[in-house]
C-alpha cells in the first residue's frame, strides 16, 4: 500500500497536465523515468507512440494504480499475466493504452515497462516507402513506420509463398526491376553465437534507399523481415 499510495499523487499529477483523450496523451501511472523509443511511428497503420519507463515500488503496486486510475476516469481497463509479464491495456475513446511490466525489480530497485500508445485512426503511409513490389499472395504480418533521427523507415513481417531461397530469388528480381541494386546475398546465421544458419539475407539499394531482408523457412512457406530506410 505505501507503493500504491507513493504512485498516486505522482500520476494524479502527470494525468493533470495531460491533454484531453482525444489526444491520447494520457500517463495513468507517472514513472521514474521514462525514454522515448519511438515518438512518430505508425504501426498497422495506426499512430503510435513507444517508451521504454522505469517505476518506483512493485509491479503489483503500478497495476493496482493502473485500475485505480481508469476507474475513476470511468474507463475500461485490464490487466493479464502473459509470457511472465504484467499486461495492462485501456481503451479511452481512439485511444488504446498498453503497459508491459517486468515481474521483477530492476536493479536499483525500479520496475521496468514499455508503454504503447496508439490512436485507433489509421492513417497512410507517411514515409513514402511503401512500394516495395510484394508478390501476390503475400501476407502482411506486421507493418511498423517510422521518423526519427533525420531517416525514415518501414519494417515489414511478411509471409510469402514458398521457400526462402525462391522468395529471396523473387524479391531481388522484383526489386532489381524497380531500380535497386544487389549489395549482397548470403546466409543469416542465428543470433547466439553458435554459427547456425537460420534463413537467407538480402540487401539492395537504390540511390539513398536502403533495403535488409532476412527470409526464413516456415513449413512450406516463407517468414520474411523486410526494412527499408532513407534519410529525411
Amino acid at each position: 500500500m505505501r507503493c500504491l499510495a507513493a504512485l498516486l499523487p505522482a500520476a494524479l499529477a502527470w494525468s493533470a497536465a495531460a491533454a484531453t483523450a482525444t489526444d491520447c496523451t494520457r500517463q495513468p501511472v507517472a514513472p521514474a523515468r521514462a525514454h522515448a523509443v519511438g515518438t512518430d511511428m505508425v504501426v498497422n497503420g495506426l499512430p503510435t507512440r513507444v517508451l521504454t519507463m522505469e517505476f518506483a515500488g512493485t509491479a503489483e503496486a503500478v497495476s493496482d494504480a493502473w485500475r485505480q486510475y481508469w476507474t475513476r476516469e470511468g474507463v475500461p481497463a485490464r490487466g493479464q499475466r502473459a509470457g511472465g509479464q504484467y499486461v495492462l491495456s485501456a481503451i479511452d475513446g481512439l485511444c488504446h493504452y498498453v503497459l508491459s511490466l517486468e515481474p521483477r525489480p530492476a536493479p536499483g530497485g525500479h520496475v521496468a515497462g514499455i508503454f504503447s500508445v496508439s490512436k485507433l485512426a489509421p492513417v497512410a503511409s507517411g514515409t513514402g516507402l511503401g512500394d516495395l513490389g510484394l508478390p501476390p499472395g503475400a501476407k502482411v504480418l506486421s507493418d511498423v513506420q517510422s521518423t526519427d533521427r533525420g531517416q525514415r523507415g518501414r519494417t515489414l513481417v511478411v509471409r510469402l509463398p514458398g521457400n526462402a531461397q525462391a522468395a529471396r530469388q523473387r524479391a531481388a528480381e522484383r526489386l532489381a526491376a524497380q531500380g535497386w541494386s544487389s549489395v549482397v546475398q548470403m546466409p543469416a546465421p542465428v543470433a547466439d553465437g553458435s554459427g547456425r544458419i537460420e534463413g537467407l539475407t538480402l540487401a539492395m539499394q537504390r540511390q539513398q534507399e536502403r533495403m535488409d531482408a532476412t527470409f526464413v523457412d516456415r513449413a512450406g512457406q516463407t517468414d520474411a523481415v523486410i526494412t527499408v530506410a532513407r534519410p529525411e
